[in-house]
């Protein structure tokens, strides 16, 4: 996936410095399954705003939501 220069569009959310570890950690425990964590170079809308570095979590494979609660079952076992 590296190297594609297609744009994805989204929302940045900017987080106070007291939360990052807190956040972060949340969402290293909620996209462990199926996600990656990837370094991107945002570009804001607004182009009078300089880009900068930010981490996406982007799912490593498509499945159907409907079979994850099977996936999440058949990993127990």
């Amino acid at each position: 996936m590296h190297g594609l220069q297609e744009p994805v569009w989204g929302i940045a959310y900017n987080i106070a410095k007291e939360d990052v570890d807190r956040v972060v950690a949340h969402l290293d425990h909620r996209e462990k399954d199926g996600y990656q964590k990837i370094p991107v170079t945002f570009h804001p809308q607004d182009s009078s705003i300089q880009p900068w570095q930010l981490i996406i979590y982007l799912v490593r494979y498509c499945i159907s939501a409907s079979l994850v609660p099977y996936l999440k079952l058949l990993r127990r076992a």
